[in-house]
């Protein structure tokens, strides 16, 4: 019998499986806009700005592996929007139906609650059926669609922006 996954803090010697989820993403998805990898270096550099601005950078390990992350940044970069922040969870492509990103929600919604943020935004790709519905079950609510905001694959997209009110 397997053990359970462990929730926790990314370190340093995580960011190649990140980078590897990442850079899944970023060839073979919509998820993520970027049409070009990243480079360790770009992520290493993307992990401490994160860290040393107070946000959280979580990886789900089972097995002794990394199969899924997840964070959560600055919505907007102007003070004001400093109560909201925009997340981001991202699987394995072997490990995606395992319930791993909605362990790794959980954990999110409740750090953001505990540094007293008020509204979590997720931003997803107008097709992606699966993230929308995702997201419904943790009560986000869809609060606006963007037609052709962007382009990947030769392909238009649409964004939906939801959002978690995180006050009780």
């Amino acid at each position: 019998m397997s053990q359970p996954p462990t929730i926790r803090d990314a370190n340093e010697t995580d960011l190649k499986s990140i980078l590897a989820i990442w850079n899944y993403e970023i060839l073979n998805g919509t998820a993520i806009f970027d049409e070009t990898s990243k480079t360790l270096e770009e992520i290493t550099l993307w992990w401490r700005d994160r860290i040393e601005n107070g946000f959280p950078v979580l990886v789900l390990e089972w097995e002794a592996k990394v199969v899924c992350y997840g964070t959560y940044g600055p919505f907007r970069p102007k003070s004001g929007y400093r109560i909201t922040v925009e997340h981001s969870i991202y699987s394995h492509p072997e490990s995606r139906g395992k319930g791993w990103g909605r362990l790794v929600m959980r954990e999110l919604i409740r750090l953001a609650k505990e540094k007293k943020l008020e509204n979590m935004i997720a931003v997803i790709d107008g097709s992606n059926y699966k993230s929308i519905r995702f997201h419904q079950k943790f009560g986000f609510i869809e609060c606006g669609r963007m037609e052709r905001i962007g382009i990947k694959f030769g392909k238009h997209l649409d964004i939906v922006f939801m959002q978690l009110q995180l006050r009780d």
